[in-house]
């Protein structure tokens, strides 16, 4: 194929990215040129260039065979991307009017999230290890600039080094198990990477370039024990940065991480689980993964225990949910329900928690403080914003009927149903995963010690009394509930009506990897 018919092929599938490639050029152009009273449109203009990237995702042509190697022009990419796009759009909309964007430049601002939004897309989407690289880099980087854009606040200071720091040495941990899986199996393309794997090499050897890059993706999605960043950059970040890095970089992490044990590490034929694909584990990573979600699990619940800052808090529980998602990830089935009910459960757990940031933007805008204490009593003062706190707590708790019931359903069906079976290993031979019983158990005890926390904060809210009745310094405005009540909303009505979901992430699994429809 010539260069010119590739081309023809693979800008059809990068019409998101290329969508938000102009919100970047636009946003920056408009700060360079336009006036300080017309800025704040920059704003406006990125919500829309965000929400145009997740309608162009939404209507991604069929792929074909001739489209570049780099990336994977599959269904579950252009679920991620539609998922990452409207997720910008709404933390936008919850940006515009909140206390510390009025702090920072709009167009710079909001040019990095866009940029950020742009790396994750292509995390997802990476069929190429090196490719798979870039684009992390391209989302570190940007929050490494998001999370310090409060050039004159010591907390956001110290939030940007921590973040730099340990950013820079799992990069680099990341980029040298890449390099000695190069030298070892002379492939980097991950659809290539299981046979090249399956040729008899010892899988000791083999645990040393995966066990540097799984410190990558431990990095990124905040698992234990990588996380110690996550609960000093999610505080001292500005709170929109904060609910940013809480959902996207933290899910593209996840789905990443998905395509290399699921492609890269198990025999999974291109076209997916729908095309009759079966599994066979070439390394133990499902059971090396079950380890990191009961780490990670009770070290993000047991830490948030102790909380009295709520973005403090949502950063552990944070942590707590991706140990949550990884034990669906470690499910290994020949069906793929496993990675099917991650990507479902991705999908709620980015409207439920935006949202709770969204709150948490208001009631700081109203109070000046995230700490419970200042919080006391709010919710009768802010009705509208306390019942939804209410619901996205319930929801991140597990608590029928939202949308987080229905995720975790999926979470914890996806566990017992591999627990009943085994895994196909290269040979003929079977592994037991009935270690997964265990896994469950686990995590149900874990959405227990999660409610005791959660419910702290409607607690304070509405049981206990204001200590001092003064003027709040602040307004919630109008658009910061507008944009929480639609997200409440939804949460709500993903935990009645969840079939047209569950059927989305169903179709982007059976892709999985296909380079054709």
């Amino acid at each position: 194929m010539s260069l010119t018919q590739v081309l023809a092929a693979t800008l059809p599938q990068l019409k998101p990215e290329l969508c938000l490639v102009a919100g970047v050029l636009a946003v920056l152009l408009g700060e360079l040129f336009l006036s300080e009273r017309e800025k704040p449109a920059l704003g406006w203009a990125a919500a829309a260039f965000a929400l145009l990237a997740g309608i162009l995702a939404c209507h991604t042509p069929p792929a074909s065979a001739a489209v570049s190697t780099m990336l994977f022009p599959d269904r579950m990419g252009a679920y991620l991307k539609a998922l990452f796009a409207f997720s910008t759009f709404f933390l936008i909309l919850l940006t515009l009017r909140s206390r510390e964007a009025k702090l920072m430049p709009a167009g710079e601002f909001h040019a990095f999230l866009l940029a950020a939004a742009l790396g994750c897309c292509l995390l997802a989407t990476s069929r190429n290890l090196l490719m798979l690289y870039l684009s992390m880099e391209i989302v570190s980087y940007s929050s490494y600039l998001l999370a310090g854009f409060l050039r004159r606040d010591l907390r956001s200071n110290e939030a940007a080094l921590k973040y730099v720091l340990y950013g820079a040495v799992a990069s680099g941990c990341m980029l040298f198990g890449i390099s000695t899986l190069y030298g070892m199996t002379g492939s980097l393309d991950l659809a290539a990477l299981g046979s090249a794997l399956g040729e008899g090499r010892p899988a000791a050897a083999l645990a040393v370039p995966f066990g540097m890059i799984a410190v990558g993706f431990g990095f990124k999605i905040s698992a234990a024990p990588f996380h110690q960043w996550a609960p000093d950059v999610y505080e001292g970040a500005p709170t929109p940065v904060t609910a940013f890095l809480s959902v996207a970089p933290k899910i593209a992490g996840m789905a990443a991480l998905g395509r290399v044990a699921y492609l890269g590490l198990s025999a999974v034929p291109a076209g997916g689980y729908g095309a009759g694909g079966t599994l066979a584990v070439l390394l133990s990573w499902p059971a090396a993964l079950g380890v990191l979600s009961a780490l990670t699990m009770t070290v993000g619940n047991l830490c948030a225990l102790f909380q009295t800052n709520v973005k403090r808090m949502l950063a552990y529980s944070s942590i707590a949910h991706a140990g949550t998602m990884l034990m669906a990830l470690a499910a290994a089935s020949a069906s793929g329900e496993g990675l099917q009910a991650v990507l479902f459960y991705a999908a709620v757990y980015a409207v439920m928690n935006l949202g709770a940031f969204g709150v948490v933007m208001a009631l700081s805008q109203v109070t000046g403080s995230e700490d419970l204490k200042a919080w006391r009593g709010l919710g009768w003062r802010h009705p509208v914003l306390g019942a939804c706190m209410v619901v996205f707590l319930m929801s991140l708790t597990g608590v029928p009927p939202f949308a987080g019931f229905i995720g975790k359903f999926y979470l914890f069906k996806a566990a017992l149903m591999a627990a009943a079976g085994s895994v196909a290993l290269p040979g003929g031979q079977e592994a037991s995963t009935r270690w997964l019983y265990g896994l469950v158990l686990l995590g149900l005890l874990n959405s227990v010690v999660s409610l005791y926390y959660y419910i702290a904060i409607p607690k304070a809210l509405f049981m206990e009394k204001c200590e001092d009745p003064a003027p709040t310094p602040g307004s919630a405005g109008w658009l910061q509930p507008l944009t929480v009540g639609i997200l409440a909303a939804a949460t709500l009505l993903l935990g009645i009506c969840w079939g047209p979901l569950a059927a989305l992430a169903r179709q982007a699994v059976q892709g999985l990897g296909a380079l054709t429809p």
